[in-house]
């Protein structure tokens, strides 16, 4: 079913003269969730590396495989909800309310529902009783999620009590796992901290929407209608999530707990960096869809700002952690897991493709495209788990960490496809190259370096080149554009 179309108001849709810069507006935005989730980001860290050392190389693959299974029963339970309230209520505010109860409402049912299925798999899986149980507990997180609609916060962009509620609910997991798991013996208490952290963020996002969740507002459709325009964007989050983890599910099957620990710990670095992708998408898309679909000829430039903007920074990025990553793996992880060197120096191509193509993805989004975004997705996975199932027994880990890049790449290539049938080619090579030719100077460097400076001046050394070499060739003007734009 196509998802309604909405009409914008005369109160919701401002023109872009009267709202002065939205990309000015993005970055802000993006500033308040990054100064949270640098927090958050470094507090997890913390915690993975504890872990990782605590539970070893099988416990810590234990854990991941429970954490990639669990992830598509919180799909269940999300429905698409969070997308199609950020993007309403980005247009309709005063809607923010029963947006806010109608979602509590539909994902407590669904929750209950994914909680037996999931106990009842885990509980079948051919393991001994302590693994079964550890996947087990995953189950408990399902009425957690369903109490935190943060679609609600993020369309009303109210980012601030969306940040604070990730870092309390990430201290509470700290905390929690280094008072009470201390050896691979105690893998099971991790999911039950994990769930009173979750809880504790629900009741973070709950307490922020309270005046939300009193105020009135009929959203003029069933439970069922709403249900049913989520889903669209509910099957999207699904192939995402199936090309980000099924080679997870994969190896924990074929090649067994220690490799899958392994490739864990590559993955962990580099949802580091894929985490402030995603955030800088949560912002981006209230400000496609609140502004431009009444102003389509602005969208390239628009797109063209954003890419120069994380292209900047997501390029040489991904690329000084690919050349440092064997540093990076005894760094975050410790002894024991070599194995995840080479995942690591792939996957990082995976930062640069996914957040480059997260730009073209949200502007399908936010002018109703979702259903070409749908296909996107769709093709992209479908691709993922075939060309898993071929590589990843025969060529392991690294194979494994081609086919994530590979199915990332056609989700970059179709969005840019897409995107230029629906508003016309953006300007990629313009917005990208200086981020890309000084990111090779930099590389170089960082190798010579590398033979005889310790790592971390080398790593100093070679950014400092990076940040000359892309002034010298514009990329700062570039990058800037869209901030001085108006």
């Amino acid at each position: 079913m196509e998802p309604e179309t909405v009409s914008p108001s005369p109160a919701s849709a401002v023109p872009l003269h009267h709202v002065g810069n939205p990309f000015s507006r993005v970055l802000g935005g993006f500033a308040a969730l990054a100064s949270g989730e640098l927090i958050n980001k470094l507090i997890a860290a913390v915690v993975s590396i504890y872990l990782a050392r605590t539970l070893e190389v099988a416990g810590f693959g234990l854990i991941g495989f429970a954490t990639a299974l669990a992830t598509y029963f919180v799909l269940a339970v999300d429905l698409g909800l969070d997308f199609l309230a950020t993007r309403e209520i980005a247009r309709r505010p005063q809607l923010a309310g029963a947006y806010a109860r109608r979602i509590i409402a539909i994902r407590l049912a669904a929750a209950l529902a994914a909680t037996v299925l999931y106990v009842a798999l885990a509980a079948a899986i051919p393991n001994d009783p302590a693994a079964r149980l550890t996947i087990a507990l995953y189950g408990l997180l399902f009425i957690p999620y369903a109490l935190t609609p943060k679609g609600v916060l993020l369309g009303l962009e109210r980012r601030r009590p969306w940040a604070a509620a990730q870092v309390v609910g990430q201290l509470v997991f700290g905390v929690g796992c280094v008072a009470i798991v201390s050896g691979p013996a105690d893998t099971w208490r991790v999911p039950a901290v994990q769930t009173v952290a979750d809880l504790a963020q629900g009741i973070v996002v709950l307490f922020a929407l309270l005046p939300v969740l009193r105020a009135g507002g009929q959203i003029g459709q069933s439970l069922l209608g709403t249900v049913r325009q989520a889903l669209p964007f509910a099957w999207a989050q699904g192939m995402r999530i199936l090309g980000y983890n099924f080679d997870v599910l994969l190896i924990y099957f074929v090649l067994g707990d220690a490799a899958n620990g392994a490739y864990l710990a590559a993955y962990k670095i580099v949802l580091l960096f894929l985490g402030f992708g995603a955030l800088y998408s949560m912002t981006l898309l209230p400000a496609v869809a609140r502004h431009y679909p009444n102003d389509l000829a602005a969208l390239p430039r628009f797109v063209g700002n954003s890419l120069a903007l994380t292209g900047a920074i997501v390029i040489p990025a991904a690329v000084g952690v690919a050349v440092l990553a064997e540093q990076a793996v005894v760094l975050t992880a410790g002894p024991g897991y070599e194995a995840a060197v080479l995942p690591l120096r792939i996957l990082m191509a995976t930062v640069a493709v996914t957040v480059l193509g997260g730009a073209f993805r949200n502007v399908l989004i936010g002018c109703n495209r979702q259903r070409d975004d749908l296909w996107l997705v769709t093709a992209a996975a479908v691709f993922n788990v075939a060309l898993n199932v071929l590589v990843t027994p025969r060529f392991g880990l690294g194979g494994a960490a081609v086919v994530t890049v590979c199915s990332e790449l056609v989700v970059l290539v179709g969005g840019w496809w897409l995107v230029s049938r629906v508003v016309g080619p953006p300007p990629v090579v313009r917005s990208l190259l200086p981020a890309v030719a000084a990111t090779g100077l930099m590389a170089l460097v960082l190798v010579a370096l590398l033979l005889f400076l310790a790592w971390p001046l080398a790593a100093v050394v070679a950014g400092a080149i990076y940040l000359v070499t892309f002034t010298l060739l514009g990329g700062v003007r570039e990058a800037l554009r869209g901030v001085r734009e108006r």
